[in-house]
């Protein structure tokens, strides 16, 4: 029985990482909650880092986002 590959919106990509960033929530967290690998949750940080999740990619990043 084959799985159906799951996808997700940028607004629930921008949310999980917001939430991981903020310190409300750890990534092992996160992961565990929405059964999504913690990998996925590191390219999500990275794609968030570089403005994709934003329709205008010029929005300031957060400080702590550009460090990590």
């Amino acid at each position: 029985m084959k799985r159906e590959r799951r996808s997700f919106s940028n607004d629930f990509k921008k949310q999980i990482v917001e939430s991981v960033v903020s310190g409300s929530a750890t990534q092992a967290e996160m992961a565990r909650e929405y059964k999504i690998s913690p990998v996925l949750i590191n390219k999500w940080k990275k794609d968030y880092k570089t403005g994709k999740f934003f329709e205008n990619s010029s929005v300031l990043i957060p400080q702590d986002l550009r460090s990590s």
